[in-house]
């Protein structure tokens, strides 16, 4: 419902409260204005009337976002409805913006109700269900609308500036390799390492042949975490890391990306990086850094990592494949 006090009466009650000739409550009795509306506008936190109040952020600002998140959507990154508050109310913490959100919280129901009917080209859809069955997610269709996509966003770039990343987990007491036995023997033994630690690699190769340095991560919340590898033998200018939860938080997200990608892709622009679609819900700051720096990052289509995820069928299936041998 629209409020019952006009814009002249906020404006006098507004007037009257900063000279201090009247308290909020009795503004508000005698306005018939809420003392929240009161004390939001004195805060700062609303300015004008209307439904719905005047929005968190300036109209300019709010477009900006909306056409972030559209991007997202379309580079295969779509947000949640939850993921959305979160990203809105970083957003405005970082243009130093006062809002009626909580401290270091989302933006809440209202600001998201208010914000979607502001922005009609928005809408919450349900991903299309793609079975997990990963010889179903393959199918024609999929693929060709990847590599269609894809055709369209490398047109003209340089196959060393076209670049492939992904991650794979190694544990130290690796599996055995199998061995000749006697026919029918139940129990065979094998020397392993006595190592139960577990490591994980992040790779990054160009469809011309060139690779980055590697960035390893190793589980632990200090830099004590690492002091049982021999990080000295590893490749030149690799990077080590130790967090104590998913590598592919935004925090490890863009520290590969500043201290590795950035340091060694060269100065030239636009170029591609293809990822996983499963990093998208906790690596937008990278994303976000990707665009600022004229880099365009490409998801592949879920599901499909076993056979259009160029890593994966070369690089780390080799290299698994050596480490059980050893």
């Amino acid at each position: 419902m629209p409020p019952k006090y006009s814009k002249d009466d906020l404006e006098r009650a507004l007037g009257l409260i900063r000279s201090g000739q009247i308290s909020q409550k009795k503004a508000s009795k005698e306005f018939s204005i809420p003392v929240m509306t009161l004390s939001d506008h004195m805060n700062g936190k609303r300015q004008g009337i209307g439904k719905g109040g005047t929005p968190v952020m300036p109209t300019d600002m709010e477009a900006a976002f909306s056409a972030k998140l559209r991007d997202l959507a379309d580079r295969g990154f779509g947000l949640t409805k939850r993921l959305v508050q979160v990203k809105a109310a970083e957003f405005c913490r970082k243009a130093d913006l006062k809002t009626p959100f909580k401290e270091d919280g989302p933006a809440g129901q209202k600001w998201y109700k208010g914000f979607m009917k502001r922005h009609p080209e928005l809408s919450l859809r349900s991903p299309s269900k793609l079975c997990t069955n990963r010889g179903k997610a393959m199918s024609k269709e999929v693929v060709d609308r990847y590599f269609r996509d894809v055709g369209e966003m490398i047109n003209g770039i340089d196959s060393q500036h076209l670049w492939n990343m992904d991650e794979s987990g190694f544990n130290l007491e690796h599996t055995p390799c199998k061995v000749l036995c006697q026919k029918g023997q139940k129990s065979l033994n094998s020397r392993v390492s006595p190592s139960r630690q577990n490591i994980t690699v992040v790779a990054c190769v160009s469809a011309g042949g060139t690779s980055m340095p590697p960035m390893f991560i190793v589980k632990g919340k200090t830099h004590k975490a690492m002091h049982g590898f021999s990080t000295m033998q590893a490749p030149p200018h690799s990077v080590w890391t130790y967090p104590d939860k998913a590598w592919i938080e935004d925090s490890l997200g863009v520290q590969w990306f500043k201290e590795v990608f950035l340091k060694h892709c060269g100065p030239e622009r636009p170029q591609v990086l293809v990822l996983d679609q499963h990093y998208s819900h906790e690596a937008l700051q990278m994303l976000e850094l990707a665009v600022k720096e004229g880099i365009m990052i490409i998801a592949l289509p879920p599901h499909t990592s076993h056979w259009l995820q160029p890593l994966d069928r070369s690089c780390f299936s080799s290299l698994t494949k050596g480490f059980r041998r050893e």
